[in-house]
């Protein structure tokens, strides 16, 4: 997460030190829902969302946390590429964390993108027994 640190120094005693001041996306990013509906963008929604795809593969699922300041700061770097703070859609949101997720562990994303309707249906039916042809 993209953060601006800052030396500091006390007026009364003199002391110094540094201070981080982190983007507060929670406050600044609003997301497009399917329905057209804007709603706040919500870090614990996404953790849970993560949680979840990672829970039935075993993976260590204290790495969520991580996981979702990746998803983050791709979406800042979304946002900086417009040169303006815009709304962003579900579907960016959930294709940035589908793809976070698939390169942490094949499985969790592969759960989320079925769980968030990203799983792309085969184009062919496999005849019973027979290999595909093309």
């Amino acid at each position: 997460m993209p953060s601006i640190w800052r030396r500091r120094t006390c007026p009364q005693c003199g002391f110094t030190f540094t201070t981080s001041e982190v983007l507060p996306l929670d406050e600044l990013l609003v997301i497009h829902k399917n329905n057209g509906a804007k709603a706040a963008y919500s870090r614990g929604l996404l953790l849970a969302s993560i949680i979840d795809s990672l829970r039935p593969t075993g993976a260590d699922i204290s790495q969520a946390y991580w996981l979702v300041i990746t998803v983050e700061e791709k979406i800042i770097a979304a946002q900086k590429q417009r040169n303006a703070w815009q709304p962003v859609s579900t579907e960016l949101l959930a294709r940035l964390t589908y793809e976070t997720l698939l390169a942490f562990n094949t499985v969790a994303g592969i759960t989320y993108g079925a769980a968030h309707g990203l799983m792309a249906a085969p184009t062919q039916k496999r005849k019973r027994g027979r290999p595909y042809q093309l």
